[in-house]
């Protein structure tokens, strides 16, 4: 992934990293698009859990082959499982691209992951790529807000460069946002995501232990990162509003 070193964030604020005065411009936001299809094996209850080593084991083998799908797909960086449910094994990805304009069309990303050869059993006909509705206003007014108020909350945290809102679901609203860090040693505990969140004054109206963390995910797809390689986190918490988006 061609990455200038990025401390600026979404709204043109600029910071530094661990005290240095060095300063590099990212000038791009990361697209994203939503991937969905069916395992044919059976489910267990620990697959709901996403610190369990069940959902760890199975989340690193689907990445591994999903990667290695979209790979050589141009402005692909990686891909993320958000979560495994039942109706066999049900996975919920995001795909993440550089940024918005090198995202393809859902059409085209479906046709990839079909012609790929992988040794995931997944159920025929089970595949959806869909772009969970961010042309809408409510949807971008939305994911602004959440960026900022969540941006406020670890831009204090070493290393931390950027947020973005990956998609909006019903379930109160079930926001998956993904946090980058410059690199993989800046990359705080889960816990500490999770305490500083909870501990926030926001007005996102977090619905109280509705916030998890998953294992951190490397923006590079070398099999020898650099220094300069990018670490996402990504997080997934529910907002107490009635209505979703609007179409």
């Amino acid at each position: 992934m061609k990455h200038l070193m990025t401390l600026l964030l979404l709204a043109g604020l600029v910071r530094t990293t661990s005290g240095q005065n060095t300063t590099a411009v990212y000038n791009t936001i990361p697209g994203a698009l939503d991937l969905k299809f069916s395992l044919n094996q059976p489910f267990t209850l620990d697959l709901s859990d996403q610190t369990s080593p069940g959902f760890k084991t199975l989340a690193a083998t689907v990445t591994s082959a999903v990667t290695a799908i979209y790979v050589s797909v141009p402005g692909f960086s990686y891909c993320i499982v958000n979560s495994f449910r039942s109706g066999s094994v049900v996975t919920d990805m995001t795909l993440v691209f550089e940024n918005k304009t090198v995202v393809p069309s859902t059409s085209a990303a479906q046709a990839t992951f079909n012609k790929g050869t992988t040794n995931l059993t997944i159920v025929p006909g089970s595949v959806t790529v869909d772009l969970s509705n961010p042309s809408s206003t409510a949807f971008k007014n939305l994911a602004a807000l959440v960026v900022s108020q969540v941006t406020k909350v670890y831009q204090s945290f070493p290393g931390f460069l950027l947020c973005f809102v990956n998609s909006f679901r019903s379930g109160s609203v079930v926001t998956r946002l993904t946090l980058q860090f410059a690199n993989g040693a800046s990359v705080p505990s889960n816990a500490s995501v999770i305490a500083a969140l909870s501990a926030s004054s926001t007005s996102l109206n977090i619905i109280p232990n509705s916030i998890s963390v998953t294992s951190p995910t490397s923006s590079g797809t070398s099999p020898r990162p650099g220094p300069f390689c990018l670490m996402a986190l990504p997080v997934t918490l529910a907002l107490l509003m009635v209505p979703l988006l609007a179409s």
